[in-house]
């Protein structure tokens, strides 16, 4: 077993417990811990029935579960993207929130396959927001990135989840640069197959 924000995790479960489910939970002050039930079997850790969160790393979802957790997070319609072959291709991995059986949360974390992992889009179901979630899928990607090796775990968001990230997740402000490539025209020159504009 390993520690993670106060608690521990085995076999890459970790079950979010507290007093006041209503409290954010926050990776330095501890306030509501993360912690692996105490019922074991000769498997490992198993859930007590009676907590209600649990979080996976490199859990098994589907793709139609994960498109409308996206779509009521974004706001957008159900789209029919391929989330499997997008992680398994470009992913360290990612962390799954359950409640039962219910996705309710998720967070990719892509990566360059040696020092620099990202989170991309932590996501949790409306209902289940300000609850602890999105920061407990946080502390489980950055310990995993970190188990991996990586040195440095970077996000990017809007002002609105400045807090989150900052205070939460324990993220520092740092001077970066972002080229919004949807909005930027063409560069003259030769295209990717060699062939001139």
């Amino acid at each position: 077993m390993t520690a993670i924000a106060g608690g521990v995790y085995s076999n890459s479960l970790v079950i979010l417990t507290g007093d006041n489910e209503s409290e954010p939970l926050d990776c330095r002050t501890r306030k509501t811990p993360i912690r692996a039930s105490t019922t074991s079997t000769e498997g490992g850790t198993m859930p007590n029935p009676t907590q209600r969160y649990r979080f996976e790393w490199r859990a098994e979802f589907f793709n139609e579960a994960l498109n409308e957790l996206h779509a009521e997070a974004f706001n957008h319609a159900v789209r029919d993207h391929d989330w499997l072959v997008q992680v398994g291709t470009h992913s360290l991995g990612w962390v799954c929130a359950f409640e039962g059986d219910t996705l309710i949360g998720f967070v990719n974390v892509p990566w360059d396959g040696a020092q620099h992992a990202f989170i991309i889009d932590p996501v949790v179901l409306k209902r289940h927001e300000r609850q602890g979630i999105g920061t407990a899928l946080v502390a489980l990607a950055t310990e995993r990135a970190r188990a991996a090796g990586c040195k440095w775990l970077h996000v990017d968001f809007d002002e609105p989840l400045r807090r989150f990230y900052f205070d939460a997740c324990g993220f520092t402000p740092t001077i970066a640069g972002l080229i919004d490539l949807s909005a930027q025209a063409p560069i003259a020159g030769p295209t990717a197959d060699g062939a001139s504009r």
